[in-house]
């Protein structure tokens, strides 16, 4: 069991729809763990995706079809941009709370959204299996699922909790 309380760093962060700050965020959260792995670049990839899932498909609503029309059709920026802009007062927020303890990075992220079937995604991941490049748009799920030993939604699909084992003995258990 991961001890979050003692000797933990724990930082909170709100974001609305700028993007750039997403970048931001998960460098700092990736750079937290630095001192315990080798690299921090699929940590800092996975939480960068997990964060815009939940701005673009959480608070946004854009759906994972509408997304990929968009892409195929090369207008997903625009269509994104004027979405954003049309949000005038931020009243959607992605909530993130990072902990870090000498055991674990536990990141939760939670958007204002109505969640989605994370179920259904999950199966459609693994139903794909060699053919995602064709057919599947899910490859932030996919980098998450491999960056963190531990994914987790809750039931509604609007809060993600990511854990990333910083110590070997932790990762030999699961």
């Amino acid at each position: 069991m991961i001890n979050f309380l003692n000797g933990t760093r724990e930082n909170r962060y709100e974001i609305c729809f700028d993007l750039k700050d997403v970048s931001i965020i998960a460098a700092k959260i990736a750079g937290s763990v630095s001192s315990f792995v080798k690299s921090t670049h699929m940590i800092e990839t996975a939480l960068q995706e997990a964060i815009y899932n939940a701005i673009e498909h959480g608070n946004l609503e854009i759906t994972r079809e509408k997304k990929r029309e968009l892409i195929n059709n090369s207008k997903f920026d625009e269509f994104l941009e004027e979405k954003i802009s049309s949000q005038k007062n931020c009243k959607r927020k992605v909530y993130i709370l990072s902990i870090v303890s000498n055991d674990a990075l536990r990141v939760e992220i939670e958007d204002e959204g109505k969640g989605f079937d994370w179920k259904k995604e999950l199966d459609i991941l693994k139903s794909e299996k060699g053919s995602l490049l064709e057919k599947y748009s899910g490859f932030g799920l996919k980098i998450i699922l491999e960056a963190f030993d531990e994914v987790i939604y809750n039931e509604k699909g609007n809060k993600l909790i990511l854990v990333k084992y910083l110590c070997q003995k932790n990762r030999e258990k699961r």
